[in-house]
């Protein structure tokens, strides 16, 4: 009998505080990188649970499913839910991708996904000069308006429109684009904050997201900011950003490929709803960046119902 109750107490305390690194990791230095992979040990965990309830191992069955729970939590938490209900709003969603220029290896398939995605706007990262000529000479006719900054470092963008352009915004190394949509305008900040691999590099990479923070709260409009935050979004400098920018997320509905993080994020104020948030993704298989699409609350033709 107390062999029984000390194994009870072990395995409490093991839960316990496996509980709490988990709920931990996203605030912690070193456990960061467990944070990183909570979508994996989600599914790593549901396995587990899976493989306790068919050999009918009670503490398997609940440390499985107990801890996949308290990881869906953690990340229900830090985003909302897609907005699904498309046919009961009478307007078409802003669709949106952001394609990072370095994971390019072939024109052609670019290219070719562009057309396949149909996107209303585009956002490039990592735009280098060699880009210059190039995009312009594929794109500029369906998409007439565009802004480029190039630069032979990480930080080169561009954004292309289908939408006239009003405003362009250049600070330090970021670019704010406001576009006219119908009555409305909406701002766009395609983004690339610095991996944060030291402490120089991380405090670089606050001072963006300071700013960035700075360009959507003075831009006075509907604002979109979309890219690759070389962090996950339940991450706390994501966090503290999500709050000093006012801005809201949705979860992304692609699952990730072998060790892939999901670092692209697309973050919007409180006057879009969600539609749809996906990799985008070459034919064979490879990553280059982030589609997404949002219904504009204040366009005229959606349903009052929801406004």
């Amino acid at each position: 009998m107390q062999k029984f109750i000390t194994s009870n107490r072990i395995k409490i305390i093991l839960y316990a505080s496996l509980a709490i690194v988990i709920i931990s990791a996203p605030t912690i230095g070193f456990l960061r990188i467990i944070s990183d992979y909570f979508i994996h040990l989600v599914g790593i965990f549901f396995v587990i649970g899976l493989i306790g309830y068919f050999f009918n191992n009670r503490s398997i069955l609940i440390g499985g499913f107990g801890f996949c729970t308290i990881i869906c939590l953690q990340l229900k938490n830090e985003s909302e839910t897609i907005f699904k209900y498309q046919k009961l709003i009478n307007a078409e969603p802003i669709k949106m991708v952001v394609i990072n220029l370095s994971d390019i290896k072939n024109l052609e398939s670019l290219f070719n996904l562009i057309d396949d995605k149909n996107p209303d706007i585009i956002s490039f990262l990592e735009v280098t000069p060699d880009w210059v000529q190039l995009i312009p000479k594929y794109l500029s006719t369906k998409y007439p308006h565009h802004v480029m900054k190039s630069s032979a470092d990480i930080y080169g963008k561009a954004v292309y429109s289908k939408y006239e352009i009003i405003k362009t915004v250049h600070h330090s190394k970021e670019i704010s684009v406001s576009l006219q949509i119908k009555k409305d305008i909406i701002n766009i900040i395609p983004i690339y904050i610095t991996p944060s691999l030291d402490k120089i590099s991380q405090s670089t990479a606050n001072n963006q997201l300071k700013l960035i923070s700075e360009l959507v709260n003075q831009s006075g409009y509907p604002s979109i900011v979309m890219g690759q935050f070389n962090n996950v979004y339940w991450s706390k400098e994501v966090k503290s950003f999500k709050v000093m920018a006012g801005l809201k997320n949705c979860r992304n509905t692609s699952l990730p490929f072998a060790n892939e993080v999901q670092n692209e994020i697309s973050f919007h104020t409180d006057q879009f709803m969600c539609h749809e948030i996906k990799d985008v993704r070459l034919e064979d298989g490879s990553k280059i960046g982030l589609y997404s699409s949002y219904f504009h609350k204040t366009i005229k033709n959606i349903n009052s119902k929801w406004n």
